[in-house]
């Protein structure tokens, strides 16, 4: 097994998923020709570049976005998973039938949920899947597209619910009474099957804020330890225990995996652990490395856009960097393991700050004892309980003191540790010492004289608001959308940008329901207690500028017109941020001119008259809303009027988030697998003719 050709292959099948949008067909026509004609001049690697190139094409052509109109249907499809929401795969809409497609449907009905196995037959609001773009938000769309979502809604009505549960679901059922009355119920659950329903909320938050939430996810560390156990039990039998021991290992891990539904992380897992099995036994000898890139390119060939999956990425680079730190530290017993765990742990953080913008700050002392623990200690009492009553509480009491010590341990650590944190991985390179250091020096002297920006963001929330004012060590946010969800733009920025101040221009939830992910001063259209309120004249200073309320003149008031209006002047261009002002309030004063412009109201047709939009002048107007909203934002006459004052136009329901600069404003690019902009919304005040309240 060559490493250069594996590689060639790995690279062509990834650079698609960098582009914009997917080459022509004849395009990919006349790469399949050059590369027919370097593998005649024997330029093999790039040749095989050129074909993983065209087969990733190809494959993203299969799959491009459903035609699907934003209204009722029809559906029928099979219930796969049952969360927060179901995922159904649906073969069946519209009562035609459809090539089956994956949608994630909320349920808010008061008649019991079907159950993964079961057919369901009901009519359902459906809309193609979007993905909202914000800086170090695609880690969600990533997600989806590598587990084939295209689709989206809720169920309104249902038809019939037929067929019976799968075993794995009645399976799960059983561990949820037998471990009825132990305190760590959810988490012995997850750990035994995946199942993750019964975790309650402030333990998923304590297990992702100390970076160990990794330990339930039934994957290689899991499925491992499973076969292990075979492994051992396979040496008590007699005969050649070693064979039988892996052959043992191999079944139990299987049905571990099955068991637990065989998800995509379990699956690659398995085959790996198959594989490294078959490697023991091969006569011939075989890198690590070699495998790791084998399974890796096999993976990939099967379906590319799992290459999407951040999933994939951890598991992978955690074995390589498992390999990496045996190689450059080689030993035996716990010094080897601490050693181990201390090199995985440091190592991995560029990846995890590189896919998710934050990690955790204590993630590595938090591992350093919640791995050995559930590892050595809980997994085996859990599987062991199975069959040997009274092993479950023992390991019920050693998660709940795991649980005890991790709350010492909360918070993350800002993005922009990044640079600091890739020194661990420059000095575990095969260069001497000399070389290690001149490059580690480079590196921190590149890190310490990055530009530091300053500017605006319009934040993609959705149906809301959101914008942060960028200055290089401080932010100010003003609105947070309409949830916590709506979030992950702004936490991001306030990562690398410690919060300075937060607006909340009114009270409406689409400007404040995402409130309690942050901490920091409050700046109220209409304060809350402990909360200053906004009036007219007052100013703000803070590193990025100074900050001048023109609206309301006085406190008070709960309506749309109350919404604290803020000015200022941020990197050499002038700014206006309205709130949800009618052109009621609009009349009652003078405005400034501002270049910048976030328009009243996410454009709604009560707002943004004439007269406002002459005396503003914008040169840019921002309309914040959500795609495909119930509302009609924005109102078509609102549009019209400033385009015809001039003014460029972003709209953040369509185009995503806006940063814009001294040097002028950039938009975030989608990706083609990103591409949303499929059948047209049928809504209030467009195509369907209802009338829709306002918020």
């Amino acid at each position: 097994m060559k490493v250069l050709p594996l590689l060639s292959w790995l690279s062509g099948m990834i650079t698609p998923l960098l582009w914009e949008q997917l080459p022509s067909l004849a395009t990919l026509a006349a790469f399949a020709c050059l590369a027919l004609a370097l593998l005649v001049l024997k330029w093999r690697h790039l040749a095989v570049f050129l074909v993983g190139v065209c087969y990733t094409s190809l494959v993203g052509y299969h799959q491009q976005p459903l035609a699907l109109f934003a209204q009722d249907h029809s559906i029928e499809g099979t219930v796969l998973a049952e969360e927060a929401a179901l995922y159904v795969q649906i073969y069946r809409l519209d009562d035609q039938a459809v090539s089956p497609f994956l949608a994630r449907l909320g349920w808010y009905l008061d008649q019991e949920k079907p159950v993964p196995g079961q057919v369901l037959a009901a009519s359902a609001r459906l809309k193609p899947l979007r993905h909202r773009l914000n800086p170090g938000s695609r880690a969600s769309a990533r997600r989806d597209k590598a587990m084939g979502l295209v689709a989206v809604g809720y169920v309104k009505d249902v038809v019939a619910i037929k067929g019976a549960a799968n075993w794995q679901w009645r399976w799960h059922r059983y561990l949820e009474r037998k471990l009825a009355g132990f305190g760590q119920q959810g988490l012995m659950l997850a750990l035994l099957s995946g199942d993750r329903q019964l975790m309650a909320t402030d333990t998923r938050a304590l297990l992702a804020q100390t970076g160990t939430a990794h330990l339930l996810a039934i994957s290689g560390l899991h499925v491992s330890l499973v076969a292990m156990l075979g492994l051992f039990l396979g040496h008590l039998l007699p005969g050649n225990g070693r064979r039988w021991g892996w052959l043992l290992g191999l079944m139990m891990a299987g049905l571990y995996a099955w068991q637990s539904g065989l998800a995509p992380p379990a699956l690659r897992a398995l085959v790996a652990l198959g594989a490294w099995v078959l490697w023991l036994g091969w006569r011939r000898p075989l890198q690590g490395a070699r495998l790791w890139l084998g399974l890796l390119s096999l993976f990939a060939t099967l379906d590319p856009m799992v290459l999407l999956d951040s999933r994939l990425w951890l598991s992978f680079f955690a074995v390589a960097l498992i390999l990496l730190v045996l190689w450059r530290f080689p030993g035996r017993g716990w010094r080897s393991l601490i050693t181990l765990q201390l090199g995985l742990g440091v190592l991995m953080w560029p990846l995890q700050s590189w896919l998710f913008g934050q990690v955790p700050a204590f993630a590595l002392i938090a591992n350093l004892f919640a791995v050995p623990l559930i590892s050595l200690l809980v997994m085996p009492l859990l599987l062991a309980g199975l069959v040997v009553p009274g092993l479950w509480w023992l390991a019920d009491q050693l998660l709940a003191v795991l649980m005890i010590g991790l709350t010492w341990l909360p918070g993350e650590m800002p993005a922009a540790w990044l640079g600091l944190l890739l020194l661990p991985l420059i000095a575990a390179l095969p260069l001497n010492g000399r070389s290690r250091l001149a490059l580690g020096l480079c590196w921190l002297m590149a890190w310490g004289l990055r530009p530091q920006s300053s500017g605006v963001w319009f934040l993609d929330v959705g149906q809301g608001t959101s914008t942060a004012l960028i200055a290089p060590k401080a932010m100010v946010l003003v609105d947070t959308g309409p949830a916590l969800w709506a979030t992950d733009g702004a936490r991001r920025l306030a990562a690398s940008h410690p919060l300075a101040l937060l607006v909340l221009s009114h009270s409406d939830k689409d400007h404040v329901g995402g409130r309690a992910a942050f901490s920091a001063p409050v700046l109220a259209g209409q304060p809350d207690q402990g909360e200053a309120p906004c009036i007219a004249g007052q100013r703000w200073f803070w590193q990025g500028g100074v900050l001048e309320s023109l609206w309301p003149e006085a406190p008070g008031g709960e309506d749309n017109d109350r919404s604290c209006v803020l000015f200022t002047q941020i990197a050499g261009h002038t700014l206006l941020l309205t709130g949800d002002i009618s052109q009621g309030s609009e009349a009652l004063r003078h405005w400034p001119e501002a270049d910048w412009l976030a328009v009243p109201h996410h454009g709604s047709k009560s707002s943004s008259s004439e007269g406002f939009i002459q005396e503003v002048n914008p040169r840019l107007a921002v309309f914040s809303r959500g795609w495909q909203n119930p509302f009609g934002f924005p109102a078509p006459q609102v549009l019209a009027r400033y385009r015809a004052n001039g003014s460029a136009i972003w709209d953040t329901g369509r185009q995503g988030a806006l940063f814009c600069a001294k040097s002028g404003c950039q938009g975030l690019k989608a990706l083609w697998w990103e591409a949303t902009d499929v059948g047209e919304a049928k809504r209030c005040g467009y195509t369907s003719g209802l009338k829709c309240k306002e918020p």
